[in-house]
């Protein structure tokens, strides 16, 4: 145990209007305008032994390669190993494309676009630095509440959707909030591909509503295992969701968070004694079995281009909630769908997809890593199972290797041919089990074991040195 230090610092990474927007399949067109701008938020953690940087970033994903530049470029000037570094991702979807390499090309993107990317590492990093030298003595503490009514599980709203809000408070020395830590799973979704305007979403709606509520805290959002988690009632096919997917909704799901999480940060007891510790591991997850060759899915490709012209509108018509865009533009779906097959099918990982998994414990606190979008169930495993209570799961963390399914969602579709597997109406809810996963059924249960023994490994005693 150590006397905490603590440092925050944040940088604007709104990207440039201009450039092409990610995420949705049915918005092609430029950005066009700045609603709310994208941040980096880092807060940097030091017990005089061990230290811990936990960045969150306003984007959907980062590659594995980009986040380990970033790290490595922090680490450089700072006193923080690579390893110790945690870049979270908020995921919303109004967002360069920076991460999934599954969906597009970098190589494809704009100059400009490119050069955004360039530039948004050395932001990230600077974040870090700048909390790495704003250290100070600090006390942290943690806890957690539900809140229901806000999510649902797109894939089918009878399965389960993890309700827990947990919250980490750092103080400075005074006892002033330096910093509130958020976890909650939900897709970025709640703006939708209407628009052509820069915005992070309900995460920076929160955000700002929790350093509006308390003047000189950073307001952090860590995404939790969002993998099959929707906002609202925005299940897939939904056919009369309660609202659009608008700033408004993002708003509203913003505040709903931001008030449990308030609560809480004036309930949590801060200790500024503390002990970090951390466990890292890279495991090989099992890609996703296909039954069809490299060549077949080659021709099925061949026959959809050849009757599915790209869809080129700037944005999605008839202002179609994205609840129901598959249901109403298929075609367009499925072009995607059997263009991943294709690629996957030629470039087959036979040796596995590497996930580094890493888990922080600070005193009563765990933080667990992993590089996928995690289905719910599967983070709830891991909170369930673990002997810390304030245990939080933070999906899309240093790289992205897309969906993480349970065994159940990847061995249904085990069997389906390619026109069905790529189907987007049939098999909507099979969504993160078919074109947007490359993991194989007992992927999900490697993640889940591999957490739990590197928890109990940051949970055992430390071992005192003999004598010489």
């Amino acid at each position: 145990m150590g006397k905490l230090k603590a440092g925050i610092g944040s940088a604007v990474i709104t990207p440039p209007v201009g450039i092409e927007m990610g995420a949705w399949v049915l918005r092609q067109g430029l950005a066009q305008s700045v609603h709310d701008d994208h941040y980096a938020r880092a807060l940097v953690l030091d017990d005089g032994a061990v230290p811990l940087a936990v960045v969150s970033i306003d984007v959907a994903n980062l590659s594995t390669e980009r986040a380990n530049h970033v790290r490595e470029l922090a680490a450089a000037q700072t006193g923080i190993p690579a390893a110790n570094i945690l870049l979270n991702c908020s995921h919303t979807h109004t967002t360069p494309h920076a991460g999934w390499s599954g969906w597009r090309d970098i190589s494809t993107l704009s100059a400009g676009h490119r050069a955004y990317l360039e530039a948004l590492d050395h932001l990230i990093a600077g974040a870090i630095i700048e909390a790495w030298h704003a250290r100070r003595d600090a006390a942290i503490g943690a806890a957690s509440t539900e809140v229901r009514g806000v999510t649902i599980n797109r894939r089918d709203p009878a399965l389960p959707a993890d309700p827990q809000l947990g919250v980490v408070r750092v103080d400075d020395a005074a006892g002033e909030p330096l910093a509130c830590l958020v976890n909650f799973a939900c897709h970025g979704t709640t703006v939708g591909a209407h628009y052509l305007a820069w915005t992070a979403d309900f995460a920076g709606y929160l955000a700002r509503f929790i350093e509006d509520a308390l003047p000189g805290c950073a307001g952090m959002f860590l995404q939790g295992a969002e993998g099959d988690i929707h906002p609202w009632d925005w299940y897939f096919g939904n056919p009369n969701p309660r609202w659009g997917d608008t700033y408004e909704a993002a708003e509203r799901l913003g505040l709903a968070l931001a008030g449990p999480a308030l609560s809480l940060m004036g309930q949590i007891k801060t200790d500024a004694e503390a002990e970090i510790r951390l466990a890292h591991n890279t495991i090989m997850l099992p890609p996703r079995p296909i039954p069809w060759t490299a060549e077949q899915a080659e021709a099925y490709l061949a026959q959809i281009e050849a009757n599915t012209p790209p869809y080129k509108g700037a944005t999605i018509p008839d202002r179609c909630p994205g609840c129901q865009s598959a249901q109403r533009f298929p075609a367009s779906y499925r072009l995607v769908g059997a263009r991943h097959e294709a690629k996957f099918a030629r470039n087959y990982p036979k040796d596995g997809i590497a996930a580094e998994l890493t888990v922080a414990r600070i005193n009563d606190i765990v933080l667990a890593a992993n590089p996928g979008e995690l289905f719910n169930e599967l983070g709830s495993q891991i909170k369930r199972n673990s002997p810390v209570a304030n245990t939080f799961v933070l999906s899309i963390t240093n790289g992205s290797i897309a969906y993480i399914p349970t065994r159940e969602a990847a061995e249904a579709v085990l069997n389906m041919p390619l026109e069905e597997f790529t189907d987007p109406v049939k098999h909507r809810r099979h969504y993160g089990a078919t074109i947007t996963t490359e993991i194989g059924p007992a992927g999900g249960e490697m993640v889940v074991a591999e957490t739990l023994r590197l928890i109990d490994q940051v949970c055992q005693p430390r071992r005192k040195r003999s004598k010489e």
